[in-house]
């Protein structure tokens, strides 16, 4: 994401627990941009260092338009065997660092006038429960919560909140178990896992490109700015499309149907139909 974002010319601080594991991605970003790359370490957990964070943003920038919280921690164990120190551990970094970062970010751009943008880093496992990885789940879950809680609260001030919830994504971390791998690789739409570089090509509509500007209705009418979740590699989205299509042919249908009845049995007022499954846009 750091390179996709120097690649359209982006200043930019990098952070992690271990700044010198970052010194190659910040050169790589400072040859693309033309702009300073920063690297300082921070564990997006604790809050004072997220404070600290925030002010050397201040110090060396000024200003900030776009915050990607990436900061990512996994556990597998089972339940019964998963101890409360990698259950604090998974929690704290993928959803109270998720909160802490977008806190101090929000209240920088209101102070500043700054209509910016955040995106987090949600997962499949957002929605989708997989064996073994418990306190992932819950905390991806609680971060896609959080950016549309975010997004409805932050949108009307001018701060656009997303999430990309990406798919199986090839990286070490993913593991060298090829079994597993195939069997993954076998669920997805496109019989490939995903890379890093298509992350970070999503992380661009909402972040550099400024095409987050989106809107959906929900069921009692009101419209909610702008919440994205992009899939990649995501299978389900494809077994949703007919019924998405037959939906939106079904609407279509009941739109044309007998509108001077409708006119009739109504005092002659011209209402809209309803239309089908209006209110579950913003879910699929």
């Amino acid at each position: 994401i750091a390179r996709a974002l120097a690649g359209e010319g982006a200043a930019l601080l990098l952070s992690g627990r271990t700044a010198a594991h970052l010194e190659g991605t910040a050169a790589e970003a400072r040859s693309l941009s033309g702009q300073p790359v920063i690297v300082q370490a921070a564990d997006v957990a604790d809050e004072g260092q997220v404070e600290q964070l925030f002010a050397r943003v201040t110090s060396e920038f000024g200003r900030l338009d776009l915050l990607v919280n990436n900061a990512g921690a996994f556990d597998g164990a089972p339940l019964d065997q998963l101890s409360v120190e990698a259950w604090d551990k998974v929690i704290n970094t993928n959803l109270r660092g998720t909160f802490l970062c977008t806190k101090e970010v929000t209240r920088f751009m209101l102070d500043r006038g700054i209509k910016g943008k955040i995106i987090n880093i949600a997962s499949v496992n957002s929605w989708i429960p997989s064996s073994g990885i418990g306190a992932y789940c819950a905390s991806k879950g609680g971060v896609l919560m959080f950016t549309r809680t975010a997004a409805l609260e932050l949108g009307p001030r001018g701060i656009n909140v997303n999430a990309i919830a990406p798919g199986p994504v090839m990286w070490p971390v993913s593991g060298a178990d090829e079994a597993l791998k195939a069997e993954i690789v076998e669920r997805t739409a496109l019989k490939r896992l995903g890379s890093p570089r298509d992350v970070a090509l999503a992380a661009l509509g909402p972040g550099a490109r400024d095409l987050c500007h989106r809107r959906f209705r929900r069921g009692d009418g009101r419209r909610v700015r702008s919440f994205l979740v992009d899939f990649l590699e995501a299978p389900r989205l494809l077994r949703a499309l007919p019924r998405i299509r037959s939906r939106r042919a079904g609407a279509a249908r009941l739109r044309s149907t007998d509108v001077s009845g409708q006119r009739r049995a109504r005092g002659g007022r011209n209402r809209r139909a309803p239309i089908v499954g209006e209110g579950r846009r913003a879910r699929l």
